[in-house]
């Protein structure tokens, strides 16, 4: 501040100065204002343009170190949040070991109530089924594979032609059909969907164009499924003919558990 005053000082007799030198005549510079004088004034003039120079870097440190404290307050929450997690995992593990040692102590029922808790299924799901003769279906229709390979979980109904999932986890489905021109028959196309509780997944189709010419279209899908929901394959095309031989075997119908979840997600089409 002081040397803010003085330069204001020495501006202000400068232009006094200057001000005398148009209205009159007045002595040389010299005699008025020693070159000392505005040595000095250039001088306080460097001077200050450095600390200005100085003070701009200085605020652009401060904000570069404030944005650099603000990514690390930022990290510091996520790690936190992480910690917060592992904490409550171990203690939701710990809670889930000591209520498993107590089981002994409960009595039958509790130890039955136990058993049907989230992730205790420890067995197969998977099945293989294939349609063995040509049938006629409607659209919308499900195919029914009557012929089971595996039935691993006892899920999938010959029946019906649906499989129910008996706990809720990650599936795969594999279908395939197959389209064959009879003799006397036009071309035709026969196209068959997954579906799940009612809700079209995905979908395949099949052509025949000559006679005795046999095609086959096949698709697989990976879903999330609640206990309980059911899958099957439906036809939805006018040419009502699927091909089917106990030989051949190439119109079929695949499903596995890939991995067993917790039960605590909406099921889709319920």
């Amino acid at each position: 501040m002081a040397d803010l005053a003085s330069f204001v000082v020495i501006l202000f007799v400068c232009l006094n100065f200057y001000s005398l030198c148009l209205t009159q005549d007045v002595p040389s510079k010299q005699e008025i204002l020693p070159t000392v004088v505005i040595e000095k004034l250039f001088e306080k003039m460097d001077t200050m343009q450095k600390r200005i120079e100085q003070l701009e870097n200085n605020e652009k440190a401060m904000k570069q170190s404030i944005i650099n404290l603000i990514g690390t307050d930022a990290q510091l929450r996520i790690k936190i949040q992480d910690l917060v997690c592992k904490v409550d995992d171990s203690k939701n593990k710990d809670d889930i070991n000591d209520s498993v040692v107590k089981t002994s102590d409960i009595g039958e029922d509790a130890i039955t109530k136990r058993s049907r808790t989230k992730r205790q299924f420890s067995g197969t799901v998977a099945f293989t089924a294939y349609l063995d003769h040509l049938v006629k279906v409607g659209n919308d229709q499900p195919v029914v594979y009557n012929r089971i390979i595996l039935n691993e979980g006892n899920g999938y109904s010959n029946n019906t032609g649906t499989f129910r999932a008996p706990v809720t986890g990650i599936y795969m489905f594999s279908w395939a059909v197959t389209a064959r021109r009879l003799s006397g028959q036009h071309a035709y196309d026969v196209w068959v969907k997954l579906m799940l509780n009612g809700s079209h997944m995905t979908g395949t189709v099949a052509e025949s164009r000559q006679e005795a010419d046999d095609n086959q279209g096949s698709n697989t899908a990976v879903l999330r499924l609640i206990k309980g929901d059911e899958v099957w394959t439906a036809h939805y095309s006018s040419a009502p003919d699927i091909y089917g031989d106990d030989n051949e075997r190439s119109t079929s119908f695949t499903g596995a558990l890939l991995f067993q979840e917790e039960e605590d997600i909406d099921p889709i089409g319920k």
